[in-house]
This record gives C-alpha cells, sequence and structure tokens, in this order.
C-alpha cells in the first residue's frame, strides 16, 4: 500500500532507481522503514483495511546513530544500488539539516504518511492523524513533517500545520517543510 501511495512522490522517486527493479525497490524500501526504521511500529497507525498509515517518530527518535546507519546501510545498498547510495545520502543529509534547523527542539516527526490512492480524499489521512495529534497535543509536543508534493501543503494546512520553508535545490527535488504547534 505505501508502495502505491508514494509512487509519484517526488522525493522517493528521485532516491529509487527507476528501471526494471523499481516496484521491488519501492516495496523493499517501505518493508525496511516499517520493518527496521519504525520503532517496532509502536507509533505506525493503520486503517483496518490496512489501506492508510501513518508513522510517527517520538521526540529524540528521528536521527539514527551512527551504529544503526552501519547496521541498516547494506539494506539500503541492496534497494538503491551501490552507484545510487551517495546521490541518496547527500539528499537524507539535506533533509536531516533543514529538519534541525526548523525543529531543533524535542518533538513529534510525522514520518510517513499514506494512503492507497484508490482511498485518497474520503477522510483517512485526517482519520490518521488523529492518534498522533492527541498525543503531541496532551504531551505539549509540536509536529514536524516535510513533503515533497506540492498538492499536500493545503491537507496539511487544513489539518493545522504551517508552512515553515520550502527548500529548493539545484540537485534534489523540492520539498516543504511544516509544523503544527500542540493545542
Amino acid at each position: 500500500m505505501l508502495a502505491r501511495a508514494f509512487d509519484t512522490d517526488p522525493f522517493y522517486n528521485w532516491i529509487l532507481p527507476q528501471d526494471a527493479r523499481r516496484a521491488q525497490s519501492f516495496i523493499s524500501m517501505f518493508e525496511l522503514i516499517l520493518g527496521r526504521m519504525s520503532d517496532d511500529l509502536s507509533e505506525t497507525f493503520a486503517t483496518s483495511a490496512l489501506d492508510g498509515c501513518a508513522i510517527w517518530k517520538r521526540p529524540g527518535t528521528h536521527k539514527l546513530s551512527v551504529l544503526r546507519q552501519a547496521q541498516l546501510l547494506p539494506s539500503f545498498t541492496r534497494i538503491l544500488g551501490v552507484r545510487r547510495l551517495p546521490r541518496s545520502m547527500r539528499l537524507v543529509a539535506h533533509v536531516d539539516r533543514m529538519h534541525s534547523r526548523i525543529a531543533p527542539e524535542p518533538h513529534v516527526y510525522l514520518y510517513v504518511l499514506g494512503v492507497d490512492p484508490g482511498q485518497q480524499r474520503r477522510g483517512l489521512g485526517a482519520q490518521l492523524l488523529q492518534p498522533g495529534f492527541e498525543r503531541a497535543d496532551r504531551e505539549r509536543h509540536r509536529i514536524y513533517l516535510e513533503t515533497a508534493r506540492a498538492d499536500n501543503v493545503p491537507f496539511y494546512e487544513r489539518q493545522g500545520f504551517q508552512l515553515q520553508h520550502t527548500a529548493e535545490h539545484a540537485e534534489f527535488p523540492m520539498l516543504w517543510a511544516m509544523t503544527r504547534d500542540p493545542r
């Protein structure tokens, strides 16, 4: 489902090989994100039909340690290929710098929000955000996200996020960084 949801996403299409392995690369990337990068799914919410998913990172957990990065390197190399790895790492570093600059304080990170394309525009994305909003509000944490799709910005604004930065870079896809203050 996440591979379908992000099929047209500029970020993932820039990182992942656009070749005969494309479909499998998308699936493998989201298997890696869900299986090894999502805090044992403790902050992951899905619809009962598994047609939408929100993955949250708790304060202080969005940056991977050097050891964790080294452990994941073989998996990323298998998915991306050796030649694409350096450019992908440059994009990740670019995103990390932006993230650190805009949200330096302890915050919640909306890591992934995806809805199956056939189920979009039915309120599932907003529904999937609610558990994360409730916890962040209760704990008084700001929420941070970035998106590589301009058409996501109005959706997130309707959910209470404010645009903080539009990152234009000669090499990378455009990114929009947004935050939501606790209510």
